[in-house]
């Protein structure tokens, strides 16, 4: 009787486990089948409870189909922000570099391979990596002077947002030294979005008057590259050109220069600077001018007016609502302990700090930390 008994739980507890494997194929056969994008959150609700252990877990379908939307969005997205790209606009424009099919033009070169396609387009956001000029064969047009306090401004303008920041500056040419000061600058408001920059209309005005009264001219404009290299797309190429030859004189200089600011590339502890002007020469296809890097020399300043704290207080409260504000409070990079990007931004000031009086210099990181941590 007992040798019975112990046979009939063993044959128990086989067709148990036999049911058991049959329930896992048939659910991962089933699961698999399924195409969790055509199936509504209604839909799940009503499966009845007798088949649901036949289907992947409810709140994983959801979960998945949300993030499909969500996918969607983010492309359908990207879509409209090519469209509302204008190559055409009198403003300023910056634009990253993105490849897609839509960033694709017709090659102005005639003489270029008709049979190969590759030729016959071109990525107007491609970085193009800055010539360097040629003390003997190919000098620089002019000399470049530019205040510590331009580079302080710009410093902390740039490090505010994921996306790019642009504005403009003010100086004055002088033709006889052939040198360019550049002693002011004003942070524009912009428009777009993290893919292109785009200067307000009014806030080119405004920079315009204020120049103005300190008998200054607009002699460059500047923009961010936040995680970018510092070199020109060709639409920022093709931008400083433009602007150069609103400047031309007739001696023949075109005093307008631009500049690139790279805060945060490859988590870099030093910020990356660099100007540039174009010349007349083409590339080899005809694309574009010729961009080169022009060296500068920083003047430093001994005092910051109450006029720069004004605009240092207004750029920071007109900031700290947008949404791609940098969260300072996060760690910047890694194997730096307590290294926040609050530090970044502070060791990037610092170095145009050194000349000031520590009650100016002092004043001007209080109102820093105070908006920002």
């Amino acid at each position: 009787m007992k040798e019975r008994k112990a046979k009939k739980k063993r044959g128990r507890g086989r067709r148990r486990k036999n049911e058991n494997k049959k329930n896992k194929n048939n659910e991962e056969y089933i699961g698999s089948k399924i195409n969790t994008n055509n199936i509504n959150d209604d839909e799940i609700n009503k499966i009845n409870e007798n088949e649901s252990n036949l289907l992947p877990n409810r709140y994983n379908l959801r979960k998945r189909k949300r993030k499909n939307l969500r996918e969607f969005e983010i492309k359908d997205e990207n879509e409209d922000d090519k469209n509302e790209v204008n190559n055409n606009h009198v403003y300023i424009k910056t634009i990253k570099k993105r490849k897609t099919s839509n960033n694709m033009v017709e090659n102005n070169d005639n003489t270029n391979n008709s049979n190969n396609n590759n030729n016959n387009v071109l990525d107007i956001f491609q970085q193009i990596e800055l010539y360097k000029f040629d003390i003997e064969k190919n000098p620089p047009p002019f000399k470049i002077y530019v205040s510590s306090n331009v580079l302080l401004l710009m410093e902390i303008h740039s490090h505010l947002l994921k996306k790019e920041i642009m504005g403009l500056l003010g100086g004055r040419y002088d033709q006889i030294k052939k040198i360019l000061y550049i002693k002011d600058i004003y942070p524009c408001r912009s428009e777009g979005t993290s893919y292109y920059c785009e200067m307000n209309v009014e806030s080119e005005i405004e920079a315009t008057n204020i120049f103005n009264t300190k008998n200054y001219n607009i002699v460059g404009w500047y923009h961010s590259h936040p995680i970018f290299e510092v070199n020109p797309s060709i639409v920022d190429i093709r931008n400083q050109y433009q602007h150069q030859k609103l400047a031309h004189l007739d001696s023949g200089e075109e005093p307008f220069i631009g500049m690139i600011i790279s805060p945060y590339y490859n988590y870099q502890i030093k910020s990356n600077i660099k100007m540039f002007n174009v010349s007349e020469e083409w590339d080899k296809n005809h694309n574009y001018h010729l961009p080169y890097e022009h060296e500068f020399l920083i003047e430093y300043s001994n005092q910051i007016t109450p006029e720069f704290i004004s605009i240092v207080d207004n750029l920071l409260n007109l900031n700290k609502n947008d949404k791609s504000l940098i969260n300072f409070n996060k760690k910047y990079k890694r194997g730096r302990k307590n290294y926040t990007y609050f530090n970044k931004l502070y060791n990037s000031a610092q170095s145009y700090l050194k000349t000031l009086p520590d009650t100016q210099s002092k004043m001007l990181l209080s109102i820093i930390e105070e908006h920002l941590k």
